[in-house]
């Protein structure tokens, strides 16, 4: 719910018209990246665990059993989120889902029949509707994003070697972070904040601080701590 109304406050920012707005939904992750940083700006740990019900569901939909992959179907949807809301990331993507396959979760067959249009790890950093069509940010087209993820599920079942990927991924525009070029670039900036509760969404923010600190072994949890200071402190200066 909390998504569906950032979504209205970010239609209305850009001042939108019906045609236009179909046609970045179609294209674009970007409409969707903005509205889950909006809302987790507001409530975090609603939208770390609904995009952790995502993986979930689809590990019951293959008949995987997720009571023994905790903490790797936690470190997955830390990893979504972090895509979702199109922030800045410090881990190779490539090497986390080698990982979690090392501990045993098939990642490549939950990232195959996820229960939602895309998994969105692989995408570029959340952009406003006049970045679309730059590559500077990483991936936004949907078609680029999925491509990029079922040659990630290729190279996990063995099908491609790690150099192709590398190479494909590149082709695609897969980033994750900021490079020089873009260095001052914030992700923050293309959202609306003035429609939030500061008191409200800084007591969110500070539980959902302590809830990610549990898990810092995996990188994905201190990127999303790191978000949570970027925004205190886009927050601080938009006073």
């Amino acid at each position: 719910m909390v998504h569906e109304i950032a979504h209205f406050i970010d239609d209305h920012r850009w001042n939108f018209d019906l045609p236009a707005l179909i046609r970045e939904s179609r294209e674009y992750i970007t409409r969707e990246q903005r509205a889950e940083l909006l809302a987790f700006v507001g409530a975090p740990c609603s939208i770390f665990h609904a995009n952790q019900s995502l993986v979930e569901s689809t590990m019951q939909g293959l008949g995987l059993p997720k009571e023994k992959f905790q903490q790797e179907i936690r470190a997955m949807a830390a990893a979504e989120t972090l895509g979702r809301i199109g922030m800045e990331r410090s881990g190779d993507l490539v090497k986390f889902y080698e990982e979690i396959g090392e501990l045993g979760l098939p990642a490549h067959r939950i990232l195959e029949e996820y229960l939602s249009t895309n998994a969105f790890s692989l995408a570029g950093l959340t952009t406003t509707p006049h970045l679309n069509e730059s590559r500077d940010y990483g991936i936004k087209k949907a078609r680029d994003l999925h491509a990029a993820r079922a040659d990630l599920c290729r190279y996990l079942r063995g099908q491609l070697d790690l150099s192709s990927l590398r190479s494909e991924l590149k082709d695609l525009g897969y980033k994750v972070s900021k490079d020089e070029t873009i260095k001052e670039y914030k992700p923050l900036s293309c959202i609306e904040l003035s429609s939030l509760q500061a008191e409200l969404g800084e007591e969110t923010r500070s539980k959902a601080r302590a809830f990610f600190q549990e898990y810092a072994a995996w990188s994905c949890f201190q990127d999303l701590e790191r978000c949570l200071e970027d925004i205190e402190d886009e927050i601080a200066h938009s006073i």
